[in-house]
């Protein structure tokens, strides 16, 4: 009998039985009374292909109420898995010659957003934002990267790690993100940007009072229709006493005005202050004040 020397009996390394168990688990559908199980290390499974396909075996519908939200947080990490993937392949877009060819080009063709704006159905503008995410996490910021491969941080805490600190230099980047991405995964954006405007500043001092000083140049009035019919006045880059004055100003005049048979809630008054003096239509002092 012919016996090919090459051809080994050895048992699965244990990765790759863990591997096995895993794609079996995945086409199984194993209940209990019509209850769909979950494996028991879904919630440290790293993700990839084979997190996919347990994930795809899934009727939520037959998992319970702690199961869902286990998947839920599985399915999370292996979005900001592919998105990673997916900004590395921008990335390797912008360096494509042409399409029938591997050859790459040392630098960013001109053709990039456009190329990528078609394949993903993206506006010029969202497909030079998001190019120049991926090239900033894949030259200047390689740990948040590492960290959406991983599954550990999503593409919303990616941008703003990335956005937020796009005014520092590369070193100093890297060592703000570098103390607030061990704890980012459990930080919503909110807490994120605050922690980052401190670290930044903390960072480098004179840079955030030369960005303050620029960001009051730039202050303006802006009018905008919504989708409503209403319309929305915003005045911007304006200095934080300023806007706190106002803000005390108004609410200072809300009180008095306030009555119980008026049907507005305070939002409402304030908006409605606000406005009256912007146009020179509030009269009368104290008690006896009106908008005209």
């Amino acid at each position: 009998m012919f016996v090919d020397e090459d051809f080994s009996l050895e048992p699965y390394p244990a990765e790759s039985e863990k591997t096995v168990y895993q794609l079996t688990l995945a086409a199984s559908t194993e209940t209990i009374e019509d209850r769909q199980s979950i494996p028991e290390d879904l919630d440290e499974m790293e993700p990839g292909p084979y997190l996919a396909a347990i994930l795809s075996s899934l009727d939520l519908s037959r998992l319970s109420g702690d199961d869902v939200v286990t998947s839920m947080r599985a399915q999370q990490r292996l979005i900001s898995h592919d998105q990673a993937g997916l900004y590395a392949a921008m990335v390797e877009t912008a360096h494509c010659v042409a399409a029938d060819t591997t050859e790459r080009s040392p630098v960013i063709e001109d053709f990039a957003p456009e190329e990528i704006g078609a394949a993903l159905t993206l506006t010029r503008r969202m497909s030079n934002d998001e190019l120049g995410v991926a090239f900033d996490l894949d030259s200047r910021l390689p740990h948040v990267a590492r960290a959406m491969r991983s599954g550990d941080l999503d593409a919303r805490k990616a941008r703003i790690l990335s956005r937020d600190t796009a005014h520092l230099d590369s070193q100093t980047a890297n060592e703000v993100v570098d103390v607030i991405l061990p704890e980012a995964p459990s930080l919503t954006t909110g807490q994120i940007r605050a922690r980052l405007r401190k670290l930044c500043v903390e960072a480098d001092l004179a840079d955030a009072m030369s960005r303050y000083e620029r960001s009051l140049t730039e202050r303006k009035v802006v009018a905008e229709e919504n989708a409503e019919g209403t319309a929305t006045f915003i005045i911007s880059q304006a200095s934080p006493e300023d806007v706190l004055a106002a803000r005390d100003h108004v609410n200072r005049l809300v009180k008095r005005l306030k009555s119980d048979d008026d049907p507005r809630n305070i939002d409402q008054i304030r908006a409605d202050i606000a406005l009256a003096l912007l146009q020179d239509e509030l009269s009368g002092s104290g008690k006896g004040m009106e908008v005209r």
